[in-house]
């Protein structure tokens, strides 16, 4: 059993990681036409009427939109099926390129998904044939695999990703969590709505670190836990929100490479 609890400051300035190199969340699969300014105004006026345990974060009092696009690499195996290897994204805000691979995975509660990852920046400006081929060659090295270069190719093309995020905060304990509305459109025209329950960290308050030092003794699979069963209980207030609204949001594992995959 892993124990220990390590809290480090993420890229962010108003948050801490209790668990690093994962990533947790939920997917809601949005059904029938309902936009996502829509969805989100419903989700986001839910929370801010809330006098619960949860409510909108101080740190992002206002729903924030931004736009990234995401390059899926992968390779096929010998069955045939198209197996992933790493993500590019590059966001539209400063142009960064980011790199993205996934490990295991985790599920509690049916569909609360937990997966290593790792991110990290790339030194390329632009993503060019030049970049593309040095981070794949890059990759083949780093798998240790017997996965030849010429093997790994884009799947499906660059996809776009227009993303509505409200910020969540658990009055209790001060964790964040991130609801990403979300319509990623492929490059043949198809879209996905979505909605995304990701635990980001904790918000930056006074004795933060003593806070959260009452509990440094607690195993990290049972945080890991408690973070997925926070995640339920906010999305089952999302649910319920567009219940309300005539809305319907199906819980759901199906991943943007899944959906690709089958085009």
């Amino acid at each position: 059993m892993k124990t220990g609890l390590q809290i480090m400051q993420t890229t962010k300035a108003d948050r801490f990681n209790e668990l690093v190199g994962l990533e947790i969340e939920s997917k809601l699969k949005i059904i029938g036409p309902h936009s996502i300014n829509e969805v989100a105004e419903i989700i986001f006026g839910m929370l801010q009427n809330s006098v619960g345990q949860y409510g909108i974060a101080p740190s992002m009092p206002l729903i924030r939109a931004s736009k990234t696009l995401a390059r899926h690499y992968g390779y096929q195996s010998r069955k045939g099926k198209i197996k992933k290897v790493f993500t590019i994204t590059e966001r539209e805000l400063d142009g960064l390129l980011q790199i993205k691979r996934k490990g295991r995975k985790t599920f509690y509660h049916k569909n609360i998904m937990s997966t290593t990852e790792q991110v990290e920046p790339l030194s390329w400006t632009q993503w060019t044939a030049e970049a593309e081929s040095a981070v794949i060659q890059q990759e083949v090295q780093f798998l240790g695999s017997k996965i030849n270069p010429e093997h790994i190719f884009l799947v499906a093309g660059t996809m776009e990703r227009n993303k509505l995020k409200i910020r969540v905060i658990n009055k209790e304990n001060n964790r964040v969590y991130t609801i990403g509305v979300d319509e990623t459109t492929a490059p043949n025209g198809k879209a996905m709505r979505q909605i995304e329950i990701e635990y980001i960290g904790l918000e930056s308050c006074e004795n933060v670190f003593s806070f959260r030092q009452e509990i440094h003794a607690t195993p990290l699979d049972l945080l890991e836990l408690e973070i997925a069963t926070e995640i339920k209980v906010i999305e089952q207030m999302v649910i319920g929100a567009g219940d309300q609204a005539g809305i319907r949001l199906k819980p759901t594992r199906q991943t943007k490479f899944k959906w690709l995959r089958g085009m």
